[in-house]
């Protein structure tokens, strides 16, 4: 699984990685048993903690590179984000384990998750396999409603509202894991939303275009409710089984989104169900004081919808998840094995 500012890793990419790991490397305890991604400002490894009496454990080390650890606004910007994330403690957000340091290198230790990304499931069940539920997706969205809520209620140590955004949320940084746990991944981007600015330094927006709610397109500063829209598009699309805005450059997004031109469930494909018609058009109203004030909201709108159709367990999820990527799994499962012997 990678993790943190890193791209997702396709199934391919994965399998070379580990096998191209002819000796792993050292970080501290850390044995790096192979490279997951790599991201502007940091790679992101697959690694063994290595514990007292020969108890080992499979760990995600994202690692600051060295060139950025040198410069200051980098290094708070990395540092920034291991404070944020090691403060987040949550069944549907990925967790981390510490933050170290180890020879100048700056790294985020953080659970590793054996799964896929949404994004992954949501292709492959096109692609190959069979369709992928509604219902299931919704309680997938649901869970990342409850872990983004967690996220957005975080508060300092003086009781202080930290007010965290995510800023990127969307299938790519949505885990599944293989017995059915949902996990928000990828607060890299993310910031306290009193004061911080939405651009990079080289004023280029931060986040996808397609689940980007309008405000933060506009350069304005986001709240919560920037998460909010991102989840409504992500209901959007399980609901019409197609992607918002397919085929369409960015700029022409930007342009119809910022319009009021997004069209509803239901105009797409009119067999959508009424309510889930309804909660999406609340999620991702063109003003953000016409949508939910808080995920939690949503989520029970959407629990709600669930129980009309039937609700999903997470054994079910996991069942779907590991049947569509059995090959796949008996695959990482050799290699991995095969990387732990070396590493021992």
């Amino acid at each position: 699984m990678g993790t943190g500012s890193s791209p997702r890793m396709s199934l391919k990419t994965e399998v070379t990685a580990v096998e191209g790991s002819a000796k792993p490397a050292k970080q501290g305890r850390y044995r790096v048993l192979a490279e997951l991604g790599q991201g502007g400002m940091a790679n992101v490894y697959l690694a063994v903690a290595c514990g007292s009496s020969g108890v080992n454990k499979l760990v995600v080390l994202k690692t600051m590179r060295l060139a950025l650890a040198r410069d200051p606004e980098f290094l708070e910007m990395f540092l920034n984000e291991a404070r944020l994330a090691a403060r987040l403690n949550h069944p549907h957000v990925v967790q981390t384990y510490e933050v170290d340091e180890h020879d100048g290198h700056h790294m985020i230790v953080m659970e590793y998750l054996d799964g896929e990304a949404l994004s992954a499931i949501q292709t492959r069940s096109r692609k190959d396999g069979p369709p992928f539920p509604l219902a299931m997706q919704m309680r997938i969205l649901a869970d990342v409603l409850s872990g983004l809520h967690h996220a957005h209620e975080l508060t300092d140590y003086d009781g202080t509202a930290i007010s965290l955004v995510h800023r990127d949320v969307s299938p790519q940084n949505i885990f599944v894991t293989f017995d059915g746990q949902v996990k928000v991944l990828d607060f890299g981007i993310a910031k306290a939303a009193v004061g911080a600015p939405v651009e990079t330094r080289s004023g280029v927006l931060k986040g996808k275009v397609r689940y980007m709610a309008p405000e933060q397109m506009a350069g304005e500063r986001v709240d919560r409710r920037a998460d909010i829209y991102a989840v409504g598009v992500m209901l959007w699309e399980a609901a019409t089984r197609q992607k918002l805005w397919a085929n369409h450059a960015d700029v022409v997004v930007m342009h119809k989104v910022m319009g009021g031109a997004t069209p509803s469930p239901r105009e797409v494909v009119p067999d959508v169900p009424e309510s889930i018609d309804r909660i999406c058009k609340k999620a991702m109203a063109l003003l953000r004081d016409d949508r939910y004030a808080t995920a939690r909201e949503f989520e029970k709108d959407l629990d709600e919808a669930l129980a009309t159709i039937g609700d999903v367990k997470p054994r079910a999820i996991g069942d779907f998840v590991s049947e569509l990527f059995a090959d796949v799994r008996r695959e990482r499962k050799v290699l991995i094995e095969s990387q732990l012997s070396k590493a021992s």
